[in-house]
């Protein structure tokens, strides 16, 4: 069988993950700004494990409808620092998401800005029938990093009292501070995971990770955006201790660790590369060794690839690719 050939001109763009039956969990990419933080957050997500769905709101033009949300467990919905625009709070989408969330399934909303987006300035206290209070468990937005602490941004988030579950202690971001952070009260019913710090902050204290949790009822809020987390390994383990503390188990598939796991390069003699797998694949991605995504692409269900690395830059990089089963794959490829 002759290898499919991959070249780097085709796209650069983030393309659907499609894996199938297995994956019971749907990634909506709610993000048409700084598409980066984008490909960062789903190269990472990818890397915990967890296979899924995605659903690109701005090359679909369409946020998923209810038909297709009924197919999954749990809905991860991000926004990254987008606050124009957001599908999110179409008022089919929030009639969608409540029935989701009524339904007893999983709702994971992530970004910067989220509240922003439909409600402009804190603070404002939320009533029934409005979404933030229905579904997510918010009873009021009272801040932003940066827009009310005197344009200084938050410098970090730490746990709050009495977590439980295992989460990092603090978490830190690429900058030096982080803008746009939305600070909320929880409702009843619902919990603090992260609040703005350190002590020394003037927002300190601030929920900006909320978990709400009434019977039947499972929903995350995260008010900043994971992307900005400072390294690969804070943010994949971030990504890892979420879902492990949501109960996120569906599609979760073993990465790495034998050479059955993994997919074979070799050279093909021209500088480029042929990647194999014994097990058929339909999608492929190269990410740079910061994370971020150079190349993605939709596969007709082959067992070879040849990628061209004329428009590579030198580097270490990471092939990822899915089978038509969902299981993850890898290999590290050293551009020279």
């Amino acid at each position: 069988m002759r290898p499919y050939l991959l070249r780097s001109a085709m796209t650069l763009a983030v393309v659907p993950f499609f894996l199938g039956s297995e994956a019971q969990i749907l990634f909506v990419n709610d993000n048409d700004n700084i598409t980066y933080n984008t490909d960062t957050v789903l190269h990472d997500l990818a890397h915990t494990g967890m296979a899924f769905d995605t659903h690109d709101i701005p090359s679909l033009g369409v946020p998923p409808s209810a038909t297709l949300l009924s197919n999954y467990s749990a809905v991860v919905w991000y926004c990254s620092g987008d606050g124009l625009d957001l599908s999110f709070w179409q008022p089919t989408v929030q009639t969608d998401l409540l029935s989701h969330v009524l339904a007893g399934k999983t709702l994971w909303v992530i970004g910067a800005d989220v509240l922003y987006a439909e409600y402009g300035n804190a603070p404002l206290t939320f009533q029934a029938g409005d979404l933030p209070l229905d579904a997510l468990g918010i009873a009021s937005y009272d801040a932003q990093s940066y827009g009310d602490d005197g344009n200084l941004g938050c410098p970090q988030v730490d746990l709050a009292t009495g977590v439980a579950g295992q989460f990092e202690s603090t978490l830190l971001w690429s900058f030096a501070t982080h803008w746009w952070v939305d600070g909320c009260t929880p409702a009843t019913d619902a919990e603090a995971i992260y609040t703005m710090g350190p002590s020394s902050y003037v927002l300190f204290g601030s929920p900006a990770m909320i978990h709400y949790h009434p019977p039947g009822t499972n929903v995350m809020s995260t008010f900043f955006d994971p992307a900005l987390i400072d390294t690969y390994d804070h943010r994949v383990q971030f990504f890892q201790q979420t879902i492990d503390y949501l109960g996120i188990t569906a599609g979760i598939t073993a990465h790495g660790g034998s050479s059955n796991a993994e997919l074979v390069l070799s050279p093909n003699g021209s500088g480029g590369a042929i990647i194999t797998c014994d097990a058929p694949l339909r999608d492929l991605s190269i990410h740079t060794a910061v994370g971020q995504q150079v190349f993605s692409v939709r596969l007709p269900r082959t067992h070879r690839v040849q990628v061209d690395k004329s428009e590579l830059a030198a580097g270490i990089l990471l092939i990822s690719a899915t089978t038509v089963s969902g299981e993850r794959r890898s290999v590290r490829w050293v551009v020279q």
